[in-house]
């Protein structure tokens, strides 16, 4: 049973959409109850846009910050008609599973061997049985070895193929929760587009990112969408990394080799490096708004790093409730998932002054600003 929004979403009304959200106080609105509640919906996401499950992994992302209480209850409250409104431009389909089936009392190695060898010959229905015994069973096992086999596509699919399911893995497929069979469904669906070796259940990886701001230098060079996964990408593989069930077998090979040898962008690094520092006393996010200027990004970039480094939780909150004020009907959700990482990777960066990141941060303001009208502000 949804609620009124969710109803409201479902039948694809936003102009009661608009009227709900619109009548709540701000102390009726939590985004991460909202995203809880139409989880199901994000997860049967329909992508004829984009070909991959964008809108579950924005929406997770956002979850998580909301959990982590980086947004103020205004910034939730954009966030959340942005969410719903965009739903209803979106087309999904209802797809359940449940965990009846599985007759064994046990899973193992063998049974992940015949989950992955059913999901390489585009058996959806024989990988989701072993999938429910190694869910019973052995749940670790079977979250860390579907995204493993999310790295294995890389090349193919921009990084979505991990990029897209690690939340859902890591915020879904919990215990008790109740999205944790439409989670593995969906996922394996989308894994059974592709073939993977015989052995790719075998744990050979030996090598490791060696120097990570130098890495990041290399993933927040260039413009366009490609330079913008490598990203995004490399921060969801930090994330991973830093999980406690990540089975200790991270495939950086994968990553590494989809990037190749691609090289920093000096110029672009340079221009981060230059850039004049000073101080401002923004009080308020009104003074923000006001002050920092996407159609100016090369002259108020200053701006936002200089709340960035005062106060992260505030730039955070800022920022996110800014991009809000752009939403149009074909938004892309790279905006946000790209803002996160770059965000998320000023966390991991321990290099001096942070240049490395910087450079992440300034790559993803810089494609949304590329792509929004920005006379809307």
């Amino acid at each position: 049973m949804y609620s009124k929004l969710g109803e409201a979403i479902v039948n694809k009304n936003q102009k009661r959409i608009k009227e709900i959200i619109a009548s709540l106080d701000y102390t009726d609105l939590n985004l991460a109850d909202f995203v809880n509640e139409m989880a199901p919906v994000m997860l049967t996401e329909a992508n004829l846009t984009y070909g991959n499950f964008h809108f579950i992994k924005m929406a997770l992302f956002l979850r998580e910050l909301s959990i982590n209480n980086y947004f103020s209850s205004f910034t939730e409250k954009e966030l959340i008609n942005l969410l719903a409104i965009n739903m209803t431009e979106r087309r999904f389909i209802k797809v359940e599973a449940d965990r009846i089936g599985y007759k064994e009392d046990y899973a193992d190695q063998s049974t992940l061997k015949s989950m992955i060898e059913e999901i390489d010959k585009g058996n959806i229905h024989n990988a989701y049985y072993y999938s429910l015994g190694l869910l019973k069973y052995k749940p670790d096992m079977l979250k860390n070895n579907l995204l493993v086999l999310g790295t294995e596509s890389l090349s193919n699919t921009l990084g979505h193929s991990f990029t897209c399911f690690y939340s859902v893995m890591r915020d879904l497929v919990v215990e008790n929760s109740r999205y944790d069979t439409n989670s593995i469904f969906s996922y394996i669906m989308y894994l059974s587009r592709f073939n993977y070796r015989n052995d790719v259940h075998i744990q050979f990886d030996t090598d490791h990112f060696e120097d990570i701001s130098k890495l990041i230098e290399v993933c927040a060079s260039g413009e366009g969408i490609i330079n913008l996964h490598h990203m995004i990408t490399l921060a969801v593989y930090l994330l991973w990394k830093k999980e406690e069930n990540n089975g200790v077998y991270i495939p950086y090979h994968n990553f590494l080799n989809w990037i190749g040898d691609k090289e920093v962008d000096k110029k672009q690094k340079e221009k981060i490096e230059n850039m004049e520092t000073r101080e401002y006393n923004l009080g308020t996010y009104e003074e923000f708004e006001n002050t920092f200027l996407l159609k100016n990004l090369d002259d108020t970039f200053p701006v936002y790093l200089n709340v960035l480094e005062k106060d992260y939780n505030k730039a955070v909150d800022w920022m996110f409730r800014l991009y809000t004020n752009y939403y149009n009907p074909n938004w892309d959700p790279h905006y946000f998932t790209s803002l996160y990482s770059a965000l998320k990777l000023f966390k991991i960066d321990k290099s001096e002054n942070n240049i490395p990141s910087k450079m992440s941060i300034y790559q993803a303001l810089s494609y949304f600003a590329q792509r929004v009208d920005l006379k809307v502000k």
